[in-house]
């Protein structure tokens, strides 16, 4: 049974008051608020992996891929996965014309089509051209319509069909104001993708509310407060409990409430 009297608080209050604990809280809250107070532009995105739509083999001799009247002899797709990790917006003037959000491969393919599976929001959309220099090398450029921006976690899910005739591997590129290392790639395949927040909300709010209930207890009834050692054993666990899941989603997972 855990019990903290009336002198417990007294010895907290003055070890709080020690020079050394206030100079370590004041750098804490510093950084905290500093930490909440920086705003960047962190454009980011993802490409997953390839997923066969169709293809001709010996046992399917007879079959035939024609799209526009162009035989394949394969069809591939892509997803394309953009949003905006950082706090600061990023604005449609952000986007370099002659340094645009290109798409490509430097293995030998044909895309074929593009379109738009999901945004974060009804305004977000991309417009795109499809650029293709031979039968066998193709790019892709985008453009943020409508005079929007990517708010924090505004984002955009592009379904990219295609031929391959040479595998190689996908690079996407762009120019932003503001953000020097231009898209990062974060790999949501072992990152992890968190669309609700709500738990761990919850979790703290249920600890606030019983460590909360204690002292009120204590300050208005004037006795001490009685924690019995299940409760202890209950109050370790959930707040270690707690800690991690809040660790987890907000550094070991990536924040797209819309994907």
């Amino acid at each position: 049974m855990l019990r903290i009297k009336k002198n417990s608080f007294k010895k907290i209050g003055n070890f709080i008051k020690h020079p050394i604990v206030l100079l370590l809280l004041g750098g804490l809250i510093s950084f905290i608020f500093y930490k909440l107070g920086t705003k960047d532009k962190k454009p980011s995105y993802y490409i997953s992996k390839q997923e066969l739509v169709a293809k001709v083999t010996e046992d399917a001799s007879k079959m035939s891929i024609l799209w526009d009247s162009t035989k394949y002899e394969n069809l591939y797709y892509i997803k394309l996965i953009v949003w905006n990790s950082g706090k600061q917006f990023i604005d449609a003037s952000d986007f370099i014309p002659s340094n645009p959000m290109t798409l490509s491969n430097d293995g030998k393919i044909k895309i074929l089509s593009v379109s738009t599976e999901r945004s974060s929001r009804v305004g977000v959309k991309f417009g795109y051209k499809i650029y293709n220099k031979d039968s066998s090398d193709s790019y892709v450029n985008f453009s943020l319509l409508n005079n929007e921006a990517l708010e924090q976690n505004d984002g955009i899910i592009i379904h990219v069909l295609y031929s391959e005739i040479e595998k190689g591997n996908w690079n996407f590129k762009g120019r932003v104001k503001g953000a020097v290392n231009g898209f990062e790639y974060e790999d949501l395949s072992k990152m992890g993708i968190t669309t609700d927040r709500t738990s761990i909300y919850i979790l703290w709010g249920i600890i606030f509310v019983l460590i909360i209930s204690r002292v009120i207890v204590f300050l208005v009834k004037k006795k001490e407060v009685v924690f019995r050692n299940h409760e202890v054993v209950f109050l370790v666990v959930l707040i270690t409990f707690t800690i991690y899941l809040t660790f987890k989603q907000i550094y070991l997972s990536i924040y797209l409430p819309w994907y």
